[in-house]
């Protein structure tokens, strides 16, 4: 039996398109834009005392690199992903098969999770640097690795699954205009299943985005802050299991070793939604209203 390595993958191609993909993502102009844009609204509001965020500090911060890393990611890996196929078909006889320019492109997904992790630096320096006022956050009842966790796994991990999920949607959908209508559809749900509706709080970890703290709005309390029920842990698990289910997805475009890539899909599915149930069901019991 042959090898998806043998069959599909050239590994002496593979690290140098991986380089060029890397450099292509680093200098499109979305991302380049997704960087001043990052640094332009992380300096218009720091959370110091005088702010808006003085209560939650840096915790409501990771939606910034959430949405210009990782919706953006989405629309640039779709373009780079067209980019390389048509490239490909114009070299007539293509010298590398499709597995390997789809892990060369997924390899690309370091230059926004470098700037990602930087960001998350800033984030976890600002958070001590700024501390939540006396009625801000209850860092004491969640703990300081709940905050470290949350920053990560919302700001962190999505830098690398929106351009996963670009990748899968050029792959699948290579239709125009496909992929803005997935990222507005994405933002809408994810609008939809933030925590603000109280009936949607406990199913919104099934989101590969949402909150854990914020002015939710309760009924009995307009605009009160709230600290969310659930794991920020296991969440994190069930994202990167879904990063690495969306690359296997985007591999299975290539029609060798099929069943191989769809008994892992299945064994990542399972996993995957054991730890989406431990997300809702551990961690944070019971929601914290604070700062009223």
């Amino acid at each position: 039996m042959t090898t998806l390595a043998d069959d599909a993958l050239d590994r002496t191609a593979l690290p140098q398109l991986a380089r060029k993909e890397m450099v292509r993502y680093a200098l499109h102009p979305l991302f380049l834009l997704s960087l001043v844009l990052l640094l332009t609204l992380t300096t218009l509001n720091p959370p110091d005392a005088d702010s808006a965020s003085a209560d939650t500090s840096t915790i409501l911060f990771p939606i910034l690199p959430a949405a210009l890393l990782g919706i953006f990611g989405m629309i640039i890996m779709a373009r780079l992903t067209r980019a390389s196929d048509r490239a490909a078909e114009a070299a007539g006889t293509v010298p590398t098969s499709q597995a390997t320019r789809t892990l060369a492109l997924a390899s690309s997904v370091v230059v926004p999770l470098a700037v990602a992790l930087l960001y998350y630096g800033y984030l976890v320096w600002g958070f001590h640097h700024w501390p939540p006022t006396a009625d801000g956050i209850p860092v004491a009842e969640v703990g300081t690795s709940w905050v470290y966790t949350v920053l990560f796994t919302q700001g962190v991990i999505p830098a690398a699954g929106g351009p996963l999920l670009g990748l899968v949607l050029a792959r699948w959908l290579p239709q125009r205009g496909a992929v803005p209508v997935a990222a507005v559809v994405l933002v809408l749900a994810v609008m939809l299943m933030q925590g603000v509706f109280e009936p949607l709080r406990e199913i919104r970890l099934a989101m590969p985005w949402t909150h854990f703290a914020g002015q939710m709005g309760a009924e009995d309390e307009a605009g009160a802050h709230m600290v969310l029920t659930g794991s920020p842990y296991w969440w994190g698990a069930y994202l990167v299991l879904l990063c690495a289910g969306a690359l296997v997805v985007a591999l299975l475009r290539e029609d060798q070793q099929r069943a191989r890539l769809v008994r892992l899909l299945a064994v990542i599915g399972v996993l995957a939604a054991v730890c989406c149930f431990l997300a809702i069901t551990e961690g944070v019991n019971s929601t914290i209203v604070y700062g009223h």
